[in-house]
């Protein structure tokens, strides 16, 4: 699953990028970018507790943990995030089911 390339929008340099998952997952790693997951449909988690079209993944502790903050019709939900570990990743960070990506 690796090898899919999303069409990713870089803020920095202005312009569109085709990356892989762990193109993604690098940049945040060695450059300590964001990438952000837009939806245009509103997930929940299986409680049907959280609700989200927006994804933020970054990374703390030189790359050792992923963090996943959420976001609402505009607004972030601050007491809502998840911790993962790069593992993880190819289960939880999918860039490829979003509807647009952003690179900051």
């Amino acid at each position: 699953m690796g090898d899919v390339i999303v069409i990713t929008y870089d803020r920095f340099e202005e312009c569109e990028k085709d990356l892989t998952r762990e193109q993604l997952i690098d940049l945040m790693v060695n450059e300590n970018r964001q990438v952000y997951l837009h939806f245009n449909e509103i997930k929940a988690d299986e409680d049907d507790y959280l609700h989200w079209d927006l994804e933020n993944w970054t990374t703390v502790d030189g790359g050792h943990r992923f963090i996943r903050s959420y976001g609402l019709k505009g607004r972030i939900l601050a007491d809502e995030f998840s911790g993962y570990n790069v593992y993880d990743m190819t289960k939880f960070f999918l860039p490829e089911t979003a509807d647009k990506l952003e690179l900051a």
